[in-house]
């Protein structure tokens, strides 16, 4: 083999050691930009389990503050913050819903206020049902922790059931409702001395059609500043 034939050699092994070596590099940029993602979705994972534990640094009502900022502007009433539960005070959430006219079945369902024009929907029969819930307390919320806690192998330690949590709110909070039955007859909510519904009243809850019970409570969580 000529000189020039072995420089022209070893320019071409250099220069394929060097493609190797960027082909590395990037691989491993991108592994670590891939494990970058599964450590902040794990962190993620971790944060939530941490918060329906008791363990949160912050929480808001986005709508509630883009609703109160839309009042002062044509307002200059201030009240003080109010930091302390009044049992009296109640949270009424009210729905949207959208039905078939012939079979009643609900189509639609959604928090009231959102802009929609309902007069379009000629063929479908539309109704704003509500349900009022008490501000559970920092005691209630406590006692709802202890009654929801299951052991999570993953996480290796207790974390809240977050369906067990919502039965709390079911029980404890649910005071009223606007709910009816096939005859237009208003399902009445029965509580006993200690403030919580009856047998009777939970087994006629449960049987509630099931996406309407998670909208009303996902909306009151909101409003109860219960989740983040």
């Amino acid at each position: 083999m000529s000189e020039e034939a072995k420089v022209q050699t070893e320019q071409q092994k250099d220069e394929s050691v060097q493609e190797d070596a960027v082909k590395s590099v990037q691989e491993d940029a991108v592994k670590d930009e891939e494990s970058k993602d599964e450590k902040e979705e794990l962190s993620e994972e971790e944060a939530e389990k941490l918060k329906k534990s008791g363990i949160v640094e912050s929480a808001s009502n986005p709508e509630a503050i883009a609703q109160a900022q839309a009042v002062s502007e044509v307002s200059e009433a201030f009240a003080l913050p109010s930091f302390f539960i009044k049992e009296e005070t109640r949270i009424r959430i009210e729905i949207d819903i959208l039905f078939d006219s012939k079979t009643g079945k609900p189509l639609s369902m959604a928090r009231t206020g959102l802009g929609i024009d309902f007069a379009q929907f000629t063929a479908l029969g539309h109704t704003i049902e509500w349900a009022e819930f008490t501000q559970p307390s920092y005691d209630d919320i406590s006692t709802y922790r202890q009654r929801s806690s299951v052991y999570d192998d993953n996480a290796g330690r207790m974390i809240i059931d977050t369906m067990k949590m919502r039965n709390n709110y079911i029980v404890w909070n649910l005071k009223d409702w606007s709910l009816r039955d096939e005859q237009g007859n208003k399902e009445e909510l029965e509580h006993n001395g200690e403030g919580a519904l009856t047998r009777e009243t939970i087994a006629k809850v449960y049987n509630v059609f099931p996406t309407l019970m998670d909208v009303f409570l996902t909306l009151f969580e909101k409003e109860a500043i219960l989740t983040t």
